[in-house]
């Protein structure tokens, strides 16, 4: 980061450090995030960790999802999928598609729970049909190789596309060389029938489900089976 620039974040993480302490919910998030990732302040998951602390006590839920992050990934603490596990919940109870994912992944990795496929294709339906990439992608992945279900490349076909839409330019690129390597194990019926899978998902969902964008604030890499 250039000089300037790095002045300039620093200046940035006083003011939310003046709003936070005011109380600001929005700020207590923002301030956490940046201890988080070091931007414009040292990075220090201690400080991250109380500011989310305080943002969730404010009701913000994605402070509670980050809390999850921590304890998830054992960032300034030890791993502890368990607690990682009921933060996720509680932010998946406000409606939280990332928690969602990553309470499919902790399922279908049998982390903090005991392993169920069934309940790892549940949650990840519930992260997809808000917008999430990776849930869509994770999808895609567990029918094309038979992962926790009968193989099913016609629906794994229909997930991979679903997944082109609100996402990246990096995600687009996944989602279609994996649609691109399933292409060469279908045949011309197949791929006409994942066509239509798609289409008649996506005739079934609101127009926003489909294209509502999930973009936030990325303090760790999303939860993905590939």
């Amino acid at each position: 980061m250039k000089p300037d620039t790095k002045q300039a974040e620093a200046l940035i993480a006083a003011a939310l450090k003046m709003r936070a302490d005011s109380g600001d919910p929005t700020a207590q998030l923002e301030l956490g995030q940046r201890y988080d990732t070091g931007l414009g302040v040292q990075q220090d998951f201690d400080e991250a960790m109380a500011w989310y602390h305080k943002a969730s006590t404010n009701g913000v839920v994605e402070a509670k999802y980050n809390i999850g992050v921590l304890y998830d990934r054992g960032r300034g603490v030890e791993a502890n999928p368990n607690e990682a596990m009921k933060w996720y919940l509680e932010a998946a109870e406000a409606g939280d598609c990332w928690a969602e994912n990553n309470i499919g992944f902790l399922y279908a990795q049998g982390r903090g729970v005991e392993r169920d496929d069934d309940e790892a294709l549940r949650w990840y339906r519930r992260a997809a049909e808000k917008g999430h990439f990776s849930a869509r992608f994770n999808l895609g992945a567990r029918y094309a190789q038979g992962n926790g279900v009968e193989v099913d490349l016609c629906v794994a076909h229909m997930w991979f596309s679903v997944a082109q839409h609100a996402c990246t330019p990096v995600e687009f690129e996944r989602a279609k060389q994996a649609k691109e390597a399933l292409e060469s194990e279908m045949d011309a019926t197949q791929l006409k029938h994942a066509q239509g899978l798609f289409s008649a998902w996506a005739d079934s969902v609101q127009k926003e489900a489909l294209d509502k964008p999930t973009r936030r604030v990325p303090v760790a890499p999303d939860l993905d089976e590939q």
